[in-house]
């Protein structure tokens, strides 16, 4: 196990730091029960082994801090610092294991070994688990830390893509518009029909098959993000879901399972009791693990919940029973109950450092290779035409769409209630969005932000009552014009999906970041209908900081957008 890698990893005073302190604490806790016959005889009893880990956890922390200053104050050299920060986590586990072996005596306690025998155990497992704390906190260091030169490097190439000449950026501007105008010549031919026609109902089917057909696709296939992906879980739940479905690497798992079953069956039990204990649990654990992981390759999750169970109820009896059978004496309950919670947990606790390895790994291959494409270097045209396209998605899909749906609802509803003023608007708002859709690659994305929030609230005026709070000065303008879009995508999202009667948008802003809170009386999206392209825009404009809830009265939507990053994204 001590191989380069994992050495590498000693030589920082977090080994034996505060984390590796803290996480060390149940354990020590728990194993501090294993000093007894049964330390479940009585409420007293109890009580005392309780006391006695507690406080022995409490001498090891005075001793990982004494070393820990030193380690600190104290160059000893890169090979020395190895070596003194292993020497220190020894000594802790010893100065736990002195409280350990002292307090029962103290205390006219029973014991089931020998004081020398709990020093030393307590040294050897305790010292090998902060070792192993400290690798994987400074394995975490280090994660980390080639996570932020691998973005850095990323975001530098994407200024230099930034930087280049603008007229690679005008070419690709001009391609998209052309694209635009394609996809918007049903919605013109419709408005331009409806001039003589009365027929506004029919006119408003064919704009919204237009929007369906035409605009929605084309916005998804312009979308690229160009943000990295950093591979995590999104919940505790999921997390949960993937260490219980991950396979238990047993190559590297059971070795080292017997070695710790067997030594710690030795240490409580002696010879020959405690060996034929650890080989009998032992088997009894690859057995169970082998089984299942071959059972499971078509669907790991229930047959690795069913192993856990397992590991939880069949070894631990098992070593129990061969030490009363070898031993003639009657086990207690609390020997048996920490012996089976203890495998389950420590392979899990495997498991679960395993999909963290995976996830990271995934991550850092990722964003090595987005650095490493080739296109970086070769095919800068490729590269602006994912950019411009990507903000020509979200324009399409947050304004262009919301204003369109506005016009063909309004040209709907001048139908139904005969009311050829609205039907007037209605098309000369469908027209003024077709003109800004044009212009919106030769010139800056329509309207100024200030002109776009009032047009808003006009546009769905008739169908919900839209009120809309923002600052007087609107700056930085490339920051509010994200903030616009994300206004007009919310709305449209509460009227046209939640079917909103009324919507209140309040916009602040602060130093380094636009607020946005929108409040409707609507029923809220569903879980299809709120996982689209707005959904996957919105969470890369506010860098994950907004969120859609239900309230009393209809749902709310809270988001964040970084004013930095949203002026940054529009730099050409």
């Amino acid at each position: 196990m001590l191989d380069r890698r994992f050495v590498g990893l000693l030589g920082n005073a977090r080994t034996v730091g505060l984390t590796a302190f803290l996480l060390s604490i149940p354990m020590g806790v728990v194993a501090a029960f294993t000093a007894t016959h049964d330390a479940f005889a009585s409420l007293e009893e109890l009580l005392a082994w309780l006391a006695i880990g507690v406080l022995g956890q409490l001498a090891m922390g005075v001793a990982l801090l004494v070393g820990n200053l030193v380690l600190v104050r104290r160059d000893f050299g890169k090979q020395g610092t190895r070596v003194a920060t292993i020497v220190v986590a020894v000594g802790g586990g010893a100065a736990r294991g002195i409280a350990i072996a002292l307090l029962p005596a103290i205390w006219n306690l029973s014991t089931v070994t020998s004081i020398p025998v709990r020093i030393m155990s307590s040294a050897i497992i305790f010292g090998l688990w902060l070792v192993m704390i400290g690798a994987a906190l400074g394995a975490n260091d280090r994660y980390h830390d080639e996570l932020d030169v691998l973005v850095d490097e990323l975001a530098l190439h994407e200024l230099q893509l930034r930087m280049a000449d603008a007229e690679q950026t005008t070419l690709q501007r001009s391609r998209a518009a052309a694209r635009i105008a394609e996809s918007t010549a049903p919605i013109a031919s419709a408005l331009a029909a409806a001039g003589g026609s009365p027929d506004h109902a029919r006119t408003a089917r064919l704009v919204q098959t237009a929007i369906e057909e035409r605009l929605r696709p084309l916005s998804h296939e312009f979308w690229f993000d160009p943000s990295p992906l950093i591979a995590a879980p999104r919940s505790s739940t999921e997390f949960a879901r993937r260490v219980l479905s991950t396979p238990i690497p047993w190559r590297r798992a059971l070795p080292l399972m017997s070695v710790l079953l067997i030594g710690n069956s030795l240490v409580r039990w002696g010879w020959p009791v405690g060996l034929a204990v650890g080989v009998v649990g032992s088997a009894m654990v690859a057995l169970i693990v082998l089984m299942f992981t071959q059972l499971g390759r078509s669907r790991r999750l229930p047959w690795n919940g069913a192993m856990y169970v397992l590991l939880l109820l069949v070894p631990a009896p098992a070593g129990v029973a061969v030490v009363e059978a070898m031993s003639g004496q009657e086990q207690g309950v609390s020997v048996n109950i920490l012996l089976a919670v203890g495998v389950p947990i420590a392979l899990l606790i495997g498991a679960a450092a395993n999909t963290l390895v995976v996830d990271r790994q995934a991550t850092l291959q990722l964003l090595r290779e987005r650095i490493a494409e080739p296109a970086w270097d070769t095919h800068l045209g490729e590269l602006h035409r994912r950019r411009v396209e990507s903000e020509a998605a979200s324009f399409l899909h947050n304004s262009v769409q919301s204003r369109l749906v506005a016009a063909s609802l309004q040209l709907d509803l001048a139908s139904r209630q005969g009311d050829q003023a609205r039907a007037t608007d209605a098309l000369h708002q469908a027209r003024a969005t077709l003109e800004m859709a044009a212009a919106a690659h030769s010139t800056a994305n329509g309207s100024r932000p200030r002109e776009r929030l009032d047009e808003l609230a006009v546009a769905w005026a008739g169908i919900a009552e839209v009120t809309i709070e923002s600052p007087d000065a609107l700056e930085p303008e490339a920051a509010w014009r994200m903030a616009v879009e994300a206004v007009e995508e919310c709305v449209a999202n509460a009227v046209r999906h939640g079917h909103a009667s009324r919507v209140s948008v309040l916009c602040r802003q602060n130093e380094s970041a636009i607020e946005i809170d929108v409040d409707d009386d609507g029923f809220g999206l569903t879980g299809a209908e709120g996982a689209g392209l707005g959904s996957v825009w919105m969470r890369q404009v506010t860098q994950g900081d907004w969120s859609r809830t239900k309230s009393e009265v209809g749902s709310s939507v809270a988001l964040r957008i970084p004013i930095a990053a949203a002026v940054g994204s529009h730099d050409d």
